[in-house]
């Protein structure tokens, strides 16, 4: 619809400097946001790291403690002198002293277990009284690697193992006979109840983490929306603040341009009733009245934009008016050059006011038309549509002319123009008349390509809606 656009002088439109303010009040939001999220992620990670630091420092300590306890018990047993650890005649006095010294070890550490065992995973020798010998312990072959260190002469710690549902930890230590060789390895075992409570910790963790995120995003979208409301706001006062300010202009106008301008109409209209030849028709007669309705058309822009439109609502049928308004359009000094396309679907009468929305087409129309520079076509159409559980009607008018560059949203500014000539009201009272009629009006344009501009007006099937 319009050429590339320019601005005259360096000082900055209103809607520049309210950009400028949204996007300071945008950054200040998203810096808060990003500081609280980092923060956030700060806390977690920090909570993370140390309870897998207290995780790993608990296992660390349990596995020395358990090293120490089996290297004890292993001396203790070594101090006996046991050849091996079946039961004769002759070592049976010495594994009840090794056995009862074993128990008593158990009990005061409240180890889980305490025995031996040899290469097949038997168990040969335990700590408890009643416990049977020669039992397979099959769990501890997944301490197999650190066992066979074990009958190397190597004390070792396993790692930490859950079984039905607890947690578990051991340590090795070899058993010598009085030759030095390894005749069994000695087995202490702890049940590592505390890590219960650190998962508990974690479960807890975990389940703050999903709070804080929670707490997070309502967090980000209270601030958005509350950025939003602010950006809506600070519109309406700039909008009100000018408003008012062409309020009193509109008024001062109104009164001083319009007497002034019925004189000049009316002497005109004397004139040509004098001097006009009727059977030669001389146009200099037109040019006074003509502009006289552009400056009457001008002033009603003003007192539209400046004061709260008052609607002459009736039903009318909108597929009708726009019919009726393309037809007074496809005039005869564009019409080979400028095709107008129309496709209008049959739409229900309802009540609006016909006179201001066929000033909005209008001037829609008449802004591609002087986009295209009578060379190009431009489409009208208008359909029903369904917006936030609404029922509107809406009307494009697309052209293929240069297109726009730029801040789109400049054009429904009042007073801007890239033309030579014109007021640059046309797209300014073309939204205020529509959002009047409680719709809204839209703009997307390619440079190059051409512009299209929608707008939708609320369908009101009575006049108390």
């Amino acid at each position: 619809m319009n050429q590339k656009q320019t601005r005259e002088g360096g000082s900055r439109s209103w809607a520049e400097q309210l950009q400028q303010i949204i996007k300071r009040r945008r950054m200040s939001v998203f810096m808060i946001i990003g500081a609280f999220l980092i923060l956030l992620i700060l806390y977690n990670v920090g909570n993370f790291i140390f309870l897998n630091q207290m995780a790993n420092q608990m296992e660390t300590e349990l596995g020395n403690r358990l090293n120490s306890i089996a290297k004890l018990s292993a001396s203790i047993v070594e101090n006996e002198f046991p050849e091996s650890f079946s039961p004769t005649m002759k070592n049976r006095l010495s594994l009840s002293v090794i056995k009862g010294e074993l128990q008593n070890i158990r009990k005061q550490h409240q180890l889980e277990g305490l025995f031996i065992i040899d290469r097949n995973f038997n168990t040969v020798l335990d700590s408890y009284q009643n416990f049977e010998l020669d039992i397979t312990r099959t769990y501890l072959k997944n301490d197999a690697p650190w066992i066979e260190r074990t009958w190397q002469g190597i004390p070792s710690t396993g790692p930490l193992h859950t079984f039905q549902g607890q947690k578990f930890k051991s340590a090795y230590a070899p058993v010598h006979n009085i030759s030095g060789e390894v005749i069994g390895v000695l087995v202490a075992e702890a049940n590592a109840y505390f890590f219960v409570l650190l998962d508990r910790y974690f479960n807890t963790y975990f389940l703050l983490a999903v709070v804080s995120a929670g707490i997070f995003i309502l967090f980000t979208t209270f601030l958005i929306y509350a950025l939003r409301l602010l950006i809506q706001t600070q519109k309406k006062l700039g909008d009100t603040e000018r408003l008012a300010m062409m309020g009193h202009m509109s008024a001062v106008l109104a009164h001083e341009i319009r007497n002034p301008l019925g004189i000049i109409r009316g002497t005109a209209d004397i004139l040509r009733s004098r001097y006009q030849d009727q059977n030669k028709p001389d146009p200099m007669f037109a040019y006074i009245p003509d502009e006289v309705n552009r400056l009457n058309k001008l002033v009603n822009n003003f007192l539209i934009l400046s004061r709260d439109t008052k609607l002459n609502v009736e039903k009318h049928n909108i597929s009708a008016l726009i019919e009726e308004t393309i037809g007074k359009m496809r005039t005869d000094e564009n019409r080979d050059q400028v095709q107008i396309q129309t496709q209008v679907d049959s739409i229900p009468p309802f009540y609006f006011d016909a006179d201001t929305i066929q000033q909005v087409i209008m001037n829609l129309v008449r802004n591609s038309q002087q986009a295209l520079e009578s060379h190009g076509s431009i489409s009208i159409k208008a359909r029903m549509a369904e917006k936030r559980r609404k029922k509107f009607v809406q009307i494009s008018v697309t052209d293929n002319g240069a297109g726009i560059e730029g801040n789109l949203q400049t054009v429904f500014e009042p007073f801007y123009t890239t033309k030579s000539s014109g007021s640059g009201l046309g797209m300014a009272v073309a939204k205020k008349i529509v959002e009047s009629h409680g719709g809204w009006i839209e703009i997307s344009s390619r440079w190059g390509k051409g512009t299209t501009v929608t707008f939708y007006i609320q369908i009101v099937h009575s006049i108390e809606e």
